[in-house]
């Protein structure tokens, strides 16, 4: 088996003989086609080296330890992408049946909207200008855009009619003049937009009208986004500074400014999204960072590392339990919300992938470069922290039904039944003594 780009802890064999799985180092773990010696896939989540790996007696899960304290059970093949296309700022419509985004590969640039279920092209909208942002409406039924020259438009759904258009809605005295994003209120009666004016407009969504305009940020806007509930609006620049607005006084409650990411975008992508409670506010940066924050105090909860290049999506799980991050560096990464750890790593074709959006039953994930499978990112248990044997010693294992996992380390190992649920965990049976190979 070659290609193994870091040092191997154990392998094992799958019931079948078929495949070897492969600890490694680096905190992946690697299935191989035992008769070609094929790499299959990497399965991604541990933040430590990966000390030991064993198989279910079906072959259906492998269970993995590692140095980070953590043991995890994966479903190695199950499927992540689901489909491939290049669509661009993929967004799903409330009910889950159509995805709508922007192409500019096929003769002449425009949105489309597809079938979720078949990926058939269900509808066009001619779009003269690159498009930087996009979104459909509440129930589906318009789809707003914002685009180079400056330009926000909103078309119907049905037929691809378009139904206004403002074209100098964000013009510059001087530098690029685009508009950057769009994003509907929750009861799609207004209309957000941002662009490289730095200012925040609201337009009535029906007719177009200009509402009101913004003002307070210095930079070129990167990104506007309401909260489910539609009490805040957050606003980023491409410096990277965020506000939060209250939509009732339209004051600025909150400013989060990180001085080591202060780098100036080239592009103005600079991603936030709020939770679907509202609590919580997630932004990308430059250099890789993810952050997480308190949307009533402002205060920073969370700094996630793990990419290696420019964040250029963030997006919350229909629960808020898990956040998913894409970045310049091809990479699709899901976190779990309330720990920071990484769940998932998925890699595609190695293009940048700048967008990313959950489905709304919080199974799949949309990017250009496809539709992912995410479940495998609720692993079914995290050990507790606890310092591992030395990688020479096998401390994992599967009983013979798979119900049951056993772990050793250096403090009293445990008991742990994989499919339970976190609550009824807590009554498995407790080894009290170190258990020992």
């Amino acid at each position: 088996m070659e290609g193994i780009q870091a040092n191997p802890h154990d392998l094992q064999w799958s019931p079948d003989g078929k495949h070897v799985a492969v600890a490694v180092n680096d905190g992946r773990v690697g299935i191989w086609g035992a008769k070609t010696g094929a790499q299959g896939r990497y399965l991604r989540g541990h933040r430590g080296p990966v000390q030991t790996v064993d198989w279910s007696v079906d072959g259906e899960q492998i269970v993995t330890g590692s140095a980070d304290g953590t043991a995890r059970v994966w479903s190695p093949f199950v499927p992540q992408e689901v489909d491939e296309f290049d669509l661009l700022m993929p967004r799903w419509s409330s009910d889950g049946k159509l995805i709508a985004g922007y192409t500019s590969r096929d003769a002449g640039r425009g949105c489309i909207l597809i079938s979720a279920a078949t990926r058939d092209r269900i509808g066009e909208f001619a779009v003269d200008e690159a498009v930087y942002g996009l979104d459909l409406n509440p129930d589906g039924s318009m789809l707003a855009v914002a685009c180079n020259g400056g330009a926000v438009g909103v078309w119907a759904a049905n037929g691809g009619k378009q139904l206004w258009m403002a074209a100098d809605a964000h013009h510059p005295l001087s530098g690029n003049i685009e508009a950057r994003d769009v994003d509907w209120s929750p009861d799609g009666s207004v209309l957000a937009s941002c662009g490289t004016d730095a200012t925040i407009k609201l337009w009535d969504g029906a007719s177009g009208r200009l509402l009101r305009t913004l003002k307070g940020h210095e930079f070129p806007l990167g990104a506007v986004v309401w909260s489910s509930d539609g009490r805040r609006l957050a606003s980023t620049d491409w410096q990277c500074n965020v506000k939060i607005w209250n939509t009732n006084t339209w004051a600025v409650e909150h400013e989060m400014v990180r001085d080591q990411v202060r780098r100036f975008s080239p592009d103005g992508q600079r991603p936030i999204a709020f939770s679907g409670d509202s609590r919580l506010l997630a932004g990308g940066g430059a250099g890789g960072f993810v952050y997480v924050w308190d949307v009533s105090s402002g205060r920073e909860l969370l700094d996630l590392v793990g990419h290696s290049a420019n964040v250029r999506a963030v997006a919350w799980n229909p629960d808020g339990s898990r956040l998913a991050s894409s970045a310049e560096d091809g990479l699709i990464k899901i976190w779990d919300a309330e720990t920071g750890r990484e769940m998932m790593s998925l890699r595609g074709d190695g293009r940048w992938v700048s967008s990313v959006e959950w489905s709304p039953d919080g199974r799949k994930l949309a990017a250009e470069n496809g539709i992912w499978d995410a479940t495998a990112a609720y692993e079914a248990f995290g050990m507790p922290r606890r310092q591992l044997h030395p990688p020479t010693r096998r401390h994992l294992g599967m009983s013979a039904v798979a119900d049951t996992i056993v772990a050793a380390a250096d403090t009293p190992g445990e008991r742990v039944r994989p499919n339970e649920p976190p609550e009824q965990r807590a009554g498995c049976t407790s080894i009290r003594e170190p258990v020992h190979n």
